[in-house]
């Protein structure tokens, strides 16, 4: 018999796998509010659950539920028979306002990727991966969100440690909608830009551009970066966030590309998240080389040792690296 009572003894420590165990409940909650768009239809008002099913078009008692899960775990608020955004989901989650985190709609598509862990861990091989290029319709449009938000909360700053001095010509490699182009000519508007990147996204980065009032100022250069001529003569080529997608032998492949697109003396510089040698940390790093294990092919959140191997492989000289603020980094290299 099971003298042994976990519930009662030890609390805090069972308290905490279980927690541990259990978060996906919460963040199931969350991106499936965030996929309805529910905290954008509830805006500024306080509505009843049967007023947002309507407008959602979703079942009354199964919204309900969903609503009240949100209050439970302090996303939303609630009156007597009213729900309404708190501060945070206002300010974070309903699209219409400036700050809105555009990341959680392609983290719907990850979520089916990452049930297929366990068996990706058994084969070493994700399954139902679709490339970034062959992406469409609902799937390339919340991917491009994602890319966006985040290179429009670090484009700014990023480009602040940028020496642009004896740039003339410069390369936006894998530049999504341009939000560095824009900073790189903010910096400097006499720059010859350019901005490489999938056909599939550049329908994208042209609405954006002149949204900016950028539109003809960048010229776009479209097809697969990996495989298709990039160009020459530039002084500067800057790619981010696109070498974790691929192997480090398929990025020594890219970087002696870049080191022939380049004029003598140019520099490269990549900007991505970086991982201890231990691999351990930083965690949100080495959750992030889980997360590219289910998402990509050879993908990984790459070492400081790694980039070293791929850039003097394809030649390059002075490597350094510059840390941000905000946990990523910068490698640069010269030819």
């Amino acid at each position: 018999m099971r003298t042994w009572k976990p519930m009662q003894r030890d609390n805090s420590s069972i308290q905490t796998v279980l927690d541990l165990a259990l978060a996906f409940e919460k963040s199931r909650v969350l991106l499936t509010a965030c996929e309805l768009d529910l905290f954008s239809v509830i805006g500024a008002r306080s509505k009843s659950a049967a007023e947002i099913a309507s407008q959602l078009d979703t079942d009354v008692r199964a919204t309900e539920r969903l609503l009240n899960a949100l209050v439970a775990i302090g996303i939303l608020d609630k009156g007597k028979n009213e729900f309404s955004n708190s501060r945070l989901s206002l300010r974070f989650f309903d699209k219409t306002k400036p700050e809105y985190i555009g990341l959680f709609k392609y983290q719907n598509y990850l979520w089916n990727l990452w049930g297929d862990l366990t068996g990706i861990v058994k084969t070493g091989k994700p399954s139902n991966i679709v490339d970034i290029k062959d992406m469409g319709g609902d799937k390339i449009k919340s991917f491009i969100e994602a890319i966006s938000w985040r290179s429009s909360m670090l484009a700014h700053d990023v480009v602040k440690l940028v020496d642009l001095a004896k740039v003339n010509k410069l390369l936006d490699l894998a530049g999504g909608l341009g939000n560095y182009t824009i900073e790189f000519l903010n910096v400097k508007p006499d720059i010859d830009a350019y901005l490489f990147d999938y056909p599939n996204i550049l329908k994208f980065t042209e609405e954006n551009l002149k949204f900016e009032g950028f539109s003809g100022k960048i010229k776009l250069l479209g097809g697969d970066f990996r495989t298709d001529d990039i160009g020459r003569g530039y002084d500067f080529v800057f790619i981010s966030f696109a070498m974790q997608h691929v192997s480090i032998w398929d990025n020594i492949k890219l970087c002696n590309k870049i080191y022939d697109s380049l004029k003598p003396g140019g520099r490269i510089m990549i900007h991505d998240y970086l991982i201890n040698d231990d691999r351990i940390k930083p965690e949100y790093n080495a959750l992030l080389s889980i997360e590219l294990l289910i998402s990509s092919i050879g993908g990984d959140v790459h070492t400081e040792s790694d980039y070293w191997i791929m850039l003097k492989e394809a030649w390059f000289e002075k490597i350094e690296r510059i840390d941000t603020d905000f946990g990523t980094a910068l490698i640069t290299a010269k030819k």
